[in-house]
């Protein structure tokens, strides 16, 4: 790799060279590194998505067991102990 100073004083070759850099990503083969890479950014997608999906189940659930609770309370009545 060419030092700070030739890349500043040449910067033609610095495109050369991204440009075969791409060319030789291009055409590798996939490899092992390239499965894992897919797994870990598709469990980060679909948990980041079930996140969003499930806080409105959730929000709807919490209000209405809170309020079951507050009318328990203010009866005298508890729900029994688990």
């Amino acid at each position: 790799m060419t030092d700070v100073v030739t890349r500043a004083a040449n910067p033609d070759h610095d495109v050369t060279v991204n440009r075969d850099l791409l060319a030789q990503m291009d055409e590798a083969a996939t490899s092992g590194e390239h499965w894992k890479i897919l797994l870990t950014s598709s469990m980060g997608f679909f948990t980041d998505a079930y996140d969003l999906f499930i806080i409105g189940v959730v929000a709807t659930m919490i209000p209405g067991s809170a309020v079951t609770l507050g009318v328990a309370e203010s009866r005298g009545t508890r729900p029994p102990a688990a």
